[in-house]
C-alpha cells in the first residue's frame, strides 16, 4: 500500500509541508502513468529516487508472471 502525498507548486496539498520537507521524512517522488486498457493490472516499481507507476496488460507473458503466487 502506497502512501501518497499530493505536491503542487512545491507544496502539500491540503497540508503545510513543502515537497523537501515531505521527501526528508522518507516519501519519494511518484509517477503516476495513465492506464493503458481497462484489463490491465497495476504494480509499482521502486527505484532509488521515486516510485513509478507501472501497467502489466492481461494476457500478456509478463501479466500470467506477475500474478503467479507460489
Amino acid at each position: 500500500t502506497l502512501d501518497i502525498k499530493e505536491v503542487e507548486n512545491g507544496k502539500e496539498v491540503s497540508g503545510n509541508l513543502t515537497e523537501q520537507q515531505i521527501i526528508a521524512q522518507g516519501y519519494k517522488p511518484y509517477c503516476e502513468i495513465e492506464k493503458p486498457q481497462d484489463d490491465a493490472v497495476v504494480r509499482y516499481v521502486e527505484y532509488e529516487s521515486c516510485i513509478v507507476q507501472e501497467w502489466v496488460i492481461n494476457n500478456t507473458e509478463e501479466y500470467e508472471s506477475y500474478n503467479t503466487t507460489d
